[in-house]
């Protein structure tokens, strides 16, 4: 019998983003599921060391918003553990394109939208995630977004929180300057 390894579609996609856009760096996956708190490694091979990041991968499925209160969509997370092996967390959305609309189903498209945090950013945001009623912790928190890149925080605190800066893109520079 041959052995089969699975991913979640979430992991390979962050996974081939980072590789993607650190090209001169490697991306490892571990084998075993049982590894608590990392699922992918950034790997950097220079000046005779090994130097590596570990990222968790946080994923939601994309709620289209009927409400309007944003433009596109909203994604809705659980409250999770923070484990000290992660260095990085991602959390990751997938939505229909919006020009799906026009194309037969073979020629469907999928758009993800990634927000970066380092360890102790996302501790900080979820020790933050209060219900508005009385704020006390909250379960979950939703992530609200549009097709103009902004993202905000719509559940899990008082106010909508703009955190376009944790956009993917707007970290790589952070996230290079942690190797």
């Amino acid at each position: 019998m041959e052995p089969v390894f699975t991913l979640q579609y979430s992991e390979w996609l962050v996974a081939e983003e980072l590789k993607n856009i650190f090209k001169d760096k490697s991306v490892f996956i571990p084998l075993s599921r049982q590894e608590k708190g990392i699922d992918l490694i950034l790997y950097n091979f220079k000046n005779n060391k090994n130097k590596v990041l570990t990222f968790q991968i946080k994923s939601s499925r994309t709620y289209l918003d009927k409400t309007k209160e944003v433009d596109y969509g909203h994604l809705l997370f659980n409250q999770f553990k923070i484990y000290d092996n992660a260095d990085w967390f991602i959390l990751c959305g997938i939505y229909p394109s919006p020009e799906n609309s026009e194309m037969s189903p073979k020629n469907f498209k999928w758009q993800h939208i990634m927000l970066a945090f380092k360890n102790e950013e996302m501790r900080d945001f979820l020790s933050n995630v209060k219900t508005k009623k009385d704020n006390k912790m909250d379960t979950k928190f939703q992530l609200s977004f549009d097709l103009n890149s902004n993202v905000f925080q719509t559940r899990g605190c008082p106010t909508r929180i703009n955190l376009n800066n944790y956009l993917l893109k707007n970290r790589i520079d952070d996230i290079k300057n942690s190797f």
